[in-house]
């Protein structure tokens, strides 16, 4: 391989076959090869632990089971987290913004809330029939084979109200203002826009600040929550769009 040099060197690489090196100088170089083989195994360790520990936050991130092994919270207070739901939306989600350049122009969603004209698209073989609710919390009740339904889209053009529902319905959970919404321990309104670049569902739950940071209730105990309650009617969450 030292011959790749060219042609020119093979006279001096020849030499080096017949010359001695001085022994200390040898020396030299074998504590310097010793210490080169040494500094390459010291940075694979090093490199080993570091995909090590990046794999571990890759866990915890972004696998849920990881977090919760990682994580020992204390269960929910399920009556205190109500309380600090209902006064978050009864704070901040009772008023709506008349105009949008002023924050002070509000009034109670109660005084500017209009009944929607509600429709539920049933499909049939032969297309799709819209069917007239009376109220909007039967969209929580059950139609057809559908006997409780898990998820459900509310659409409308812009400007139509679906924000403002959002804030109805969060707003009558939190006073009790509907049966329908009785069945529900917890409802969490979530605003999508804030929350759109984020992939687990703790850090959305803490982004979207429904629970004082240094309150009581932890966001890793309101999660273990929402996840236990996926099999039963236990938590609603809304998401919604400007």
């Amino acid at each position: 391989m030292v011959r790749l040099g060219g042609a020119k060197y093979t006279a001096a690489i020849d030499d080096l076959k017949d010359k001695c090196m001085d022994p200390d100088i040898e020396e030299h170089y074998r504590e310097l090869l010793k210490q080169w083989s040494k500094d390459e195994d010291s940075i694979k360790d090093k490199l080993d632990e570091m995909v090590e520990k990046l794999d571990e936050l890759k866990a915890s991130v972004v696998n849920p089971e990881g977090r919760s092994a990682q994580l020992k919270t204390h269960p929910l207070d399920v009556n205190e987290c109500q309380t600090q739901l209902r006064a978050h939306y009864n704070t901040n989600m009772c008023q709506v913004r008349i105009t949008p350049w002023d924050r002070d122009n509000t009034v109670g969603i109660d005084k500017i809330y209009t009944n929607l004209s509600w429709l539920r698209d049933e499909r049939t073989p032969s297309g799709t029939i819209k069917k007239e609710l009376d109220d909007y919390t039967e969209i929580f009740k059950g139609h057809g084979r559908v006997t409780n339904p898990k998820r459900m889209l509310v659409y409308g053009r812009p400007g139509i109200g679906k924000s403002t529902f959002s804030q109805k319905i969060a707003v009558d959970w939190a006073n009790e203002e509907k049966e329908a919404l009785k069945k529900f321990d917890l409802l969490l309104l979530i605003s999508l826009q804030d929350v759109c670049r984020i992939k687990d569902v703790p850090t959305i739950l803490e982004a979207s600040e429904l629970l004082p940071l240094d309150g009581s209730i932890s966001i890793d105990s309101l999660y273990d929550y929402v996840r236990s309650s996926q099999s039963r009617e236990g938590v609603a969450c809304f998401g919604w769009l400007r």
